[in-house]
């Protein structure tokens, strides 16, 4: 998707970012294709990635270079991957030698034109050489350090860095093993790469060496001598601490905690049986240490009630620059919710405070003496943040446009809001419309211009204070066109007619233009991007597949469970005359209510893994795959059951169970994996008295009203 189209759509205004005093956010640079991660080189130039666009494993990503705050049309190297859901190009890093060897190190998912590709996409680390002459790779320079790492469209990971030895220290995630098989998860499976904190050593020639440090290198077979840690999900990012040298690493959560971690040899962070401090789907505020065999994360913050959270971004300022409240402090950046957090790690209470906010998708933040870089993947842009001690200020604002599509003459609204200036001086608003004519002054926040005729515009608003000082310059795209614009068209091929998507469906969508179809760009004149929204994010399932019509196989498996998931499929329309016309279409699912509650008491029960409350519904989609599971034995009303079987009905209460009236199914299974259908589901595990419950061994029941018996006191 990109990121400047999706932010600048009729209705809808750019944000400003919002800062403690005197701090500033300058964008360094813009104009990126879902940037995701850089580095600073020597020089002070950046070099950049980006996720990748197309479909699937036929992506192209590319590394790109800013020279002197100035993105080189060029890209610095073009490589191969899968660009599915969260994957692509994850992540760079220069050898610490770079000065002499000019090497940097790519983390990817590789696509069909890789090298050595033998059609499965696996994740892999390459080192490249970097000519700083031509500002490109040397040709041919890849040489291949660690691969065939378990790939997913999900949970990759991409945390790199570097020790004083000279050894790598690469954070993978759980490949989207997920939790609704535990004894499937690869984050516990010690001869997979996947869930892990690796260290290795790199080699001139290629692949690595083990340091014989490594925790587990004697630990036997089927032990990958490579580990240095496990049990993580996705651990994205990863940096050093100068004032104790330590490294650590942001883990994304998933339902109810989000991490920071220190990396540490040989331990064990939990996942998937502990999420954040806590057991997994514990919320509770006070939850009890790990147990010795687990290690809890050195900072962790809770999703908040309504909504989701996701750790993405972080670096410690260590300069002098900032006043010294910032300093030593670790800033770190929720991908949901579009802020910046602050924490002294050393602090016992490890409070956070909320740094900045409007500075959405942040995937990767760099710190030097003067700031911090932070980069943006949906805006396509790189920010600074730093501190203006003395000094005019310059003004902020954002921008508004209504229309911001139409049929010539189409007269546009402008206007400037949340204008600001720390100063408090008198502001000036200058406008450009893109189409040839004078920039207008107004000492007023609003403007409206006509445009005659059709053509693509870029309108911009720059706000100037009565001091000279200037905001930066805000981009607004404005599209005339008088023609027959392409309409998507939606087919279910596997139930013609149904609009609302089910798991296993295999959906069409194909670009319908009427009236003449002659002008289109005759290479690409339809590029298609498919969007999955979860929450306040998305998932890239198609970036930039170019086709009249593009198909989409929906998973048997959710994404995520009990929440608002749906996917938007954009369609961009290309002439001939470089015109860039869009149209959205949203795709929804066909969803249900499953419930389940014990008989005749509460009882533990789990969908996909996930803890359900007494009589809790859970919102699924029709035709996906879920996992049912109650606990064997239970504790209710100062007696001892036994799990018998499930009662299935459309209707509960307990009339069903005494044998009343309606439809019902019993099945013996404690463990279902059963597919969602079109009609609502109560799922009550029937418990069989077995014996009356000794007071000595009552559960402290807590808000769950349940758990298991110990095994001596069920009798056979």
């Amino acid at each position: 998707m990109p990121p400047v189209y999706a932010h600048h759509v009729d209705g809808e205004a750019t944000v400003a970012v919002e800062l403690p005093p005197r701090f500033v956010a300058r964008t360094v640079v813009s104009g990126l294709t879902l940037p995701t991660d850089m580095v600073i080189l020597p020089s002070g130039d950046l070099l950049v990635t980006e996720k990748g666009m197309g479909f699937e494993q036929f992506a192209t990503a590319q590394v790109r270079l800013v020279r002197q705050g100035v993105l080189q049309p060029e890209p610095v190297l073009t490589l191969s991957v899968n660009e599915k859901y969260d994957s692509g190009l994850y992540s760079i890093i220069l050898d610490p030698e770079f000065l002499v060897n000019h090497y940097f190190y790519l983390w990817y998912s590789t696509g069909e034109n890789s090298l050595g590709w033998d059609g499965t996409t696996v994740n892999r680390l390459s080192r490249f050489t970097y000519n700083e002459a031509s500002g490109k790779a040397v040709a041919d320079s890849e040489t291949l350090i660690l691969d065939n790492i378990l790939w997913s469209p999900l949970h990759n990971g991409g945390g790199l860095a570097f020790d004083a030895q000279g050894n790598l220290l690469v954070t993978t995630g759980d490949a989207g093993s997920g939790i609704s098989t535990l004894a499937s998860n690869l984050a516990q499976d010690v001869s997979s790469f996947n869930g892990k904190v690796l260290r290795i050593r790199p080699r001139a020639e290629g692949g690595y060496e083990i340091p014989l440090d490594n925790p587990y290198i004697n630990s036997g077979y089927g032990v990958r001598p490579e580990l240095y840690g496990l049990g993580l999900r996705n651990p994205f990012r990863m940096t050093q601490r100068a004032a104790d040298q330590k490294f650590y690493f942001i883990d994304v959560g998933q339902d109810s905690w989000e991490e920071v971690n220190e990396v540490v040899a040989g331990v064990n962070y939990g996942w998937p049986y502990r999420e954040g401090r806590c057991p997994i789907f514990n919320t509770d505020v006070d939850c009890p240490p790990a147990p010795s065999e687990y290690t809890d994360p050195i900072f962790d913050y809770a999703h908040p009630p309504e909504g989701a959270a996701g750790i993405t971004a972080m670096a410690f300022y260590e300069g002098t620059a900032w006043p010294e409240q910032y300093r030593g402090r670790l800033f770190f950046a929720d991908f949901n919710s579009g802020w910046v957090g602050m924490v002294d790690l050393d602090d016992p209470t490890k409070s956070v405070t909320q740094f900045a906010s409007g500075i959405s998708s942040l995937v990767d933040m760099q710190a030097t003496p003067e700031g911090i870089y932070a980069v943006s993947i949906y805006e396509g842009r790189i920010y600074f943040i730093y501190y203006a001690e003395d000094g005019n200020l310059p003004p902020t604002a954002s921008l508004h446009a209504m229309p911001t599509t139409g049929t010539a003459p189409l007269m546009v609204e402008f206007a400037a809001t949340n204008a600001h200036d720390e100063d408090g001086d008198i502001l000036s608003y200058h406008w450009g419309f893109g189409d040839g004519s004078e920039v207008v002054t107004t000492t007023t926040p609003t403007v409206t211009h006509l445009y005659a005729q059709d053509g693509d515009y870029l309108a911009t608003l720059q706000v100037q204070d009565s001091r000279g000082g200037e905001s930066e310059i805000i981009p607004q795209e404005i599209h005339v066109y008088s023609g027959a614009l392409a309409q998507i068209v939606q087919e279910n091929i596997t139930e013609p007619g149904r609009a609302l998507y089910h798991g296993g469906d295999e959906i069409r969508f194909r670009a319908m233009r009427a009236g003449n179809i002659t002008g289109l760009d005759p290479v690409a004149p339809y590029v298609w991007t498919v969007l999955l929204h979860h929450n306040e994010h998305i998932h890239f399932y198609i970036s930039a597949a170019v086709d009249d019509e593009v198909t989409l196989q929906i998973p048997t498996r959710t994404h995520a469970l009990g929440e608002p998931i749906w996917y938007e499929i954009q369609l961009a329309m290309h002439t001939a005359s470089g015109q860039v016309l869009r149209t959205t279409r949203a795709l929804y699912p066909q969803t249900a209510q499953i419930e389940a509650q014990g008989w005749p008491g509460p009882a533990l029960i789990t969908l996909d893994q996930q803890l359900l409350s007494p009589n809790q519904s859970m919102l699924v989609t029709v035709g996906q795959t879920y996992v049912l599971e109650a606990v064997e034995k239970n504790v209710y009303e100062r007696k001892v059951g036994r799990f018998k079987n499930w009662i299935v009905t459309e209707s509960w209460p307990g009339a069903v169970a005494a044998g009343g009236a309606g439809e019902t199914e019993l099945v013996a299974e404690r463990r279902l994996e059963l597919v969602a259908s079109a009609a609502s589901k109560t799922y009550v595990a029937f418990y069989e008295y077995v014996q009356p419950a000794h007071l000595s061994f009552l559960p402290s029941l807590s808000n769950r009203q349940s758990t298991e018996v110990p095994e001596s006191q069920v009798p056979e």
